[in-house]
């Protein structure tokens, strides 16, 4: 599209535009006749929201419709609903997030280097934000709220759903749910994950460019929120087949080649697709930690097939008054290096950390070490 290669004017980034929305229950084709309910309507940087959608070739007119579908915004408004909310538009392509004020003010100044990553990191990790709005009924309240990618596609059968930080302090059996899904945490993780060479080479150097990103923005307190879908049994691959469907790299002069990518910027035939993303329906061999309990999805001891959606997601919260507050505080009760608030250097190299133990290659020696 000619549109993406305009550079988007900085004051595209703190624009706001005013609207009112109404909609009627007889027909929806003439609501000007059957007017029922108003809404003031807010879109905060609507050009830049643009755009970053159209990288995603996410059509404006179907993702209105979708965030401001009747009962989407009926919930998000609803008086008496306090705290944090989080919904599926009906269509289930995107999430909506309610926001604190204060969160807003760090999406919309974080947005212009977000939307410059983003366009040239097309591989990222980091989930998608498409727009932050403000709807407030007649009469009622002001509600901020976000529109996020989908992790997740409701379409995968039985899943289960992690969210991962890479700390075990107080990270076990919460089993928070989301739209009726149990989110398990880190101590509940006893997998290891086995992607082939190339694969697992690549994914690392894109969580690292993105941990870089987000330590350079001061953020802190992100997850891995993934989602291990067992696949039925049949042979497990574990000749280092590509997650692609091609054939990896030799074992014996991976790493050379790899370097060799690197400097080259070559990629494989998966990761030069334009639709290529991280995390989606990628596949993997599951085995069970060494020193975690048996799973009982896993009954052959080489481990089992799965397909693995992920995004590292809650990308927003810097390490302000309140976090710095919540580390000193904590800090006298625990191990400060073992708690969640903690500065964005040592957020990023803990998270790396526990990541690189969880996803291993095909040709690692390591096997089930962590």
């Amino acid at each position: 599209m000619a549109v993406l290669q305009k550079e988007i004017p900085a004051f595209e980034f703190r624009d706001a535009q005013i609207n009112k929305i109404r909609y009627c229950k007889q027909d929806f084709a003439h609501i000007s006749h059957y007017v029922v309910t108003d809404y003031d309507w807010k879109d905060y940087c609507p050009v830049a929201f643009r755009r970053l959608r159209e990288l995603e070739n996410i059509d404006h007119t179907e993702y209105m419709l979708a965030i401001c579908a009747e009962d989407v915004i009926r919930e998000v408004s609803a008086p008496g609903k306090f705290g944090r909310l989080i919904i599926l538009t009906t269509d289930e392509r995107f999430v909506i997030k309610t926001l604190r004020k204060s969160e807003v003010k760090v999406m919309v100044d974080m947005l212009p280097n977000y939307y410059a990553y983003l366009k040239k990191n097309r591989a990222s990790l980091l989930t998608k934000l498409y727009g932050i709005h403000v709807v407030k009924p007649h009469g009622g309240l002001k509600v901020y709220f976000s529109v996020l990618s989908t992790v997740i596609p409701s379409s995968v059968g039985k899943c289960k759903i992690y969210d991962l930080k890479g700390t075990p302090k107080g990270r076990k059996q919460n089993r928070k749910k989301i739209e009726g899904k149990v989110i398990y945490k880190d101590k509940d993780f006893d997998l290891l994950l086995h992607l082939d060479p190339l694969t697992h080479y690549k994914f690392l150097k894109q969580l690292r460019d993105d941990c870089e990103f987000l330590e350079s923005e001061k953020i802190m307190d992100y997850s891995l929120l993934i989602g291990v879908a067992m696949q039925a049994p049949n042979k497990v691959a574990t000749d280092g087949s590509c997650s692609c469907g091609q054939k990896a790299v030799p074992n014996s002069s991976s790493t050379a080649k790899f370097g060799s990518l690197n400097k080259s910027g070559e990629m494989c035939q998966m990761s030069n697709s334009p639709d290529f993303n991280f995390g989606m329906a990628m596949r993997a061999r599951a085995t069970t930690r060494r020193g975690g309990s048996a799973h009982p999805s896993i009954q052959d001891p080489r481990g089992c097939n799965v397909k693995l959606y992920f995004k590292i997601v809650d990308i927003f919260q810097n390490y302000g008054v309140s976090k710095r507050i919540e580390h000193v505080y904590k800090s006298l009760q625990y191990d400060s290096k073992s708690i969640a608030a903690v500065s964005p250097e040592v957020y990023s190299t803990r998270f790396q950390d526990y990541l690189h133990q969880i996803f291993q290659s095909e040709d690692s020696e390591k096997g089930d070490a962590f």
